[in-house]
């Protein structure tokens, strides 16, 4: 509504009485409605070409509205990413909202977005992105099955006799989830969740075996199964073996 409705007192005047309403019945607080109202308003008068605060000082600075959209997008995926969408749907939502926006405003043409269905389905061909879905797949059955726990309990007692046995084996365990999962930050708390109570219990020291599983989950990035070294192969036009040899 605020991208249509240029002025935010007729915002007000046509949001609030929807919005009030639906907050009574849901339970929502009437001080939070209006604090969302005041949010939304606020983000999107940031970049709409309808906002004469926007366009007018754009004119005054005599920026150009591209290079300024440049500018605020980052803003509205931060905006998607904070309302808990999904990373791929927010990046999605802001990259056809924006392309929508340039093409209204006569940017680029909208020959562009034809080739958009064409471009998806080349991706979704591509032999060599296909193996991040299998990776990640193969992440979460090992952090959801207790086979990561399992893999920790049976490395350890590998290196149970060598002196930092326990960490050796976390970092080993650590690198291989994180690895395959594809987030470096999830797997680094799924095994401090697993493993930090085993080491302090063991009598490690606090600094030391933190580090050592924010080092596990660095490593990822480096060994195979590597969700990064994959992209970087299909980017690069190598083979994953080349990369993994690489790295």
């Amino acid at each position: 509504l605020a991208f249509l409705v240029p002025s935010s007192s007729g915002h007000a005047a046509l949001a609030m009485p929807i919005m009030a309403p639906l907050g009574d019945f849901a339970g929502v607080s009437r001080a939070i409605v209006v604090t969302g109202y005041q949010a939304a308003s606020g983000w999107v008068n940031l970049f709409t070409p309808t906002s004469a605060i926007v366009m007018g000082g754009l004119a005054i600075a005599k920026v150009r509205y591209d290079r300024y959209l440049k500018f605020v997008w980052p803003l509205l995926l931060l905006l998607f990413l904070l309302t808990g969408f999904p990373v791929a749907f927010s990046l999605a939502a802001t990259g056809l909202f924006f392309g929508f926006l340039g093409m209204e405003a006569d940017m680029f043409p909208p020959n562009l977005f034809q080739a958009l269905p064409l471009r998806v389905f080349g991706i979704m061909q591509n032999d060599t992105l296909l193996a991040i879905p299998f990776f990640t797949l193969m992440g979460i059955i090992l952090e959801r099955s207790g086979m990561a726990e399992d893999l920790l309990e049976t490395v350890g007692q590998v290196f149970g006799p060598v002196r930092g046995g326990l960490a050796i084996a976390v970092i080993l365990v650590g690198a291989l989830l994180a690895a395959t999962t594809g987030v470096v930050a999830a797997a680094v708390i799924s095994m401090g969740l697993i493993s930090l109570p085993i080491m302090l219990r063991y009598g490690y020291n606090r600094t030391i075996a933190t580090g050592t599983i924010t080092a596990s989950g660095t490593l990822a990035q480096a060994i195979p199964p590597s969700l990064v070294l994959s992209v970087l192969a299909d980017q690069m036009g190598r083979s994953v073996g080349d990369m993994y040899a690489g790295a």
